[in-house]
């Protein structure tokens, strides 16, 4: 695994943390979805399928056609002990698929977009940590776009450690506030320190975990 850098793309939702992983994949990097590993082990793995099925019950099954999703989602943002078995379920699959990933990957930057990194641990896994952020009222707008409630939103982000505690152990923060272009200029910030970082990486032959003493919200006015 030397010469890769891995680097830990996180937020809170609604926060626009696709978009800027979409954005590093442009500058050149790797870049892994955790929500579309888990999108896929949902409604492609029958074995996992089943275990849903026998944990939760037959209101979250969707006849031969798999699971109810909007069902399971009702239950496990109700429940916090059954969100947790839910993910004690999919984290050694998104954990597994992300290290295959790592490994095969041919760039030397591997951005992955982990939500509930901090909430799962595996922050300490990583070589960099970025955090997205946005303010409350445009988070509410976003989420509200994609057809989701009021109450929905908000078991949601109650699930989720909260966005300041998860600035405070960043490496790096985005604004995401403003326009597209803003956004980029702090990526364009963040990825010339990552690949310094990285030429570290590489020269040392191990991983490097430094603060930094840049913080991007001090130079995006």
């Amino acid at each position: 695994m030397i010469g890769r850098y891995q680097v830990a793309l996180t937020g809170g939702l609604g926060t626009g943390k696709s978009m800027v992983l979409k954005i590093f994949k442009q500058k050149g990097a790797t870049t892994l979805d955790s929500d579309e590993i888990v999108r896929n082990a949902l409604d492609k793995n029958k074995y996992i399928q089943q275990r849903i099925i026998n944990l939760f019950g037959s209101s979250v099954a969707k006849g031969s056609k798999g699971l109810n999703k909007p069902a399971l989602a009702k239950i496990i943002f109700s429940s916090t002990m059954k969100r947790k078995i839910l993910e004690k379920l999919l984290h050694p699959i998104v954990k597994k698929v992300i290290e295959g990933e790592y490994s095969k990957s041919k760039k030397k930057i591997v951005v992955c977009d982990v939500p509930l990194l901090f909430e799962t641990g595996w922050d300490k896994n990583f070589d960099s940590v970025i955090v997205v952020e946005a303010n409350q009222a445009l988070r509410m707008k976003r989420l509200r776009k994609r057809g989701m409630s009021v109450s929905d939103i908000r078991s949601r982000i109650k699930s989720q450690i909260p966005l300041s505690q998860k600035i405070k152990k960043a490496d790096f923060v985005i604004h995401n506030n403003g326009t597209v272009r803003q956004t980029k200029k702090q990526v364009d910030t963040i990825w010339n320190n990552l690949k310094g970082d990285q030429w570290n990486f590489n020269k040392n032959k191990k991983r490097i975990r430094a603060k930094r003493t840049i913080r991007i919200k001090k130079m995006i006015k």
